[in-house]
């Protein structure tokens, strides 16, 4: 049987819910209630059992970060990105390992270990996840911007990677206008 073109998950949950109860409480059989709400049999035997605790759709591989984690890290690209630093495809892979293992990330993930970041294939569906994140080419710098990267501008910039500094306390002491005197971690 080929299972392209087929459409998954074309079943309500609240009807996953009611064949669930029906058939837990003895009042239909599984194959019955299977026909009689329109389900996947292997789905609602799935529930029923109890291999899957949820009356949601759950269909697909499970993610490697989980979905708190993956949302941390979305946050914190578009934090990097507004400070100035945008990620590359090979960046974002990357730093998503490394979020990974800081968080506690067991090493189930040999592959990414050896080459040191997540694969292609994780990083479409982190993007398809979280599509406010989009990597983009970089563009040349037009002769409007190039007017307004003026003094004003790049002092502005300092001061909120300055008030950023302060706020994680990546650095003990900053000077403002620019230049940095003494730098310590803390």
């Amino acid at each position: 049987m080929k299972r392209a073109g087929r459409k998954l998950n074309q079943w309500k949950e609240e009807d996953m819910h009611a064949a669930v109860k029906e058939v837990t409480d003895g009042t239909l059989k599984l194959r019955v209630a299977a026909r009689a709400y329109s389900l996947p049999l292997g789905s609602l035997q799935r529930r029923v059992k109890g291999t899957v605790v949820t009356s949601q759709h759950c269909s697909g591989r499970k993610t490697v970060v989980s979905a708190r984690d993956e949302e941390a890290l979305a946050n914190h690209c578009l934090l990097l990105a507004h400070r100035g630093f945008p990620s590359k495809r090979q960046q974002l892979r990357s730093l998503a390992l490394q979020f990974y293992k800081q968080r506690g990330g067991s090493a189930q993930v040999k592959s990414a270990d050896d080459i040191g970041m997540f694969g292609a294939h994780w990083l479409n569906g982190f993007l398809k996840r979280h599509p406010i994140l989009a990597i983009r080419r970089a563009e040349g710098l037009s002769q409007a911007r190039a007017i307004g990267l003026n003094t004003a501008v790049v002092d502005g910039w300092f001061g909120e990677l300055g008030s950023f500094c302060d706020q994680k306390m990546f650095l003990t002491e900053v000077i403002r206008s620019g230049t940095l005197m003494k730098v310590g971690f803390s």
